[in-house]
């Protein structure tokens, strides 16, 4: 086993909770080989350092919390940090059911407070919420008039 692999996947993880993908590009990018990085990680999940849907959960509760999207801009950034994409759908689909969904659209656009419909909608949008949260969060905020 290469002890100075392990012994920076540990200090990586003292900082922060990381998913293994994250922690594998993290010693990738400092130089160490491939049979080095799995001998680590196969110590690290032996000795229970390792859970992707703890440190998930946990990343995704956070998120919802801080209402900082919806579920579209969840996935996106569990998958940046490595987690597989079923997974991080999974995941954002267990959390975001409709009616959180709406109430955090709502919410958002409340704040955010657009002056058409069409600016709201590609705000919602950008920040994770499909089409149809979208609409309905308009037409709660702009009445009707998006019929016409």
């Amino acid at each position: 086993m290469n002890s100075s692999a392990l012994l920076e996947a540990m200090r990586a993880l003292q900082k922060r909770d990381l998913l293994e993908g994250e922690l594998s590009t993290t010693l990738e990018r400092r130089g160490f080989t491939v049979a080095a990085i799995e001998s680590a990680m196969t110590q690290l999940r032996h000795w229970g350092f390792l859970d992707d849907a703890r440190v998930a959960n946990h990343f995704a509760e956070s998120f919802l919390r801080q209402r900082k999207g919806g579920p579209l801009k969840l996935q996106a950034h569990l998958v940046q940090r490595g987690m597989d994409q079923s997974e991080a759908e999974d995941l954002a689909r267990a959390l975001f059911d409709e009616q959180t969904q709406d109430e955090l659209a709502r919410t958002l656009i409340g704040r955010l407070k657009p002056k058409s419909p069409d600016k709201g909608y590609r705000q919602l949008l950008a920040r994770g919420f499909d089409a149809e949260v979208a609409d309905r969060a308009l037409r709660g905020y702009f009445g009707d008039s998006l019929d016409s």
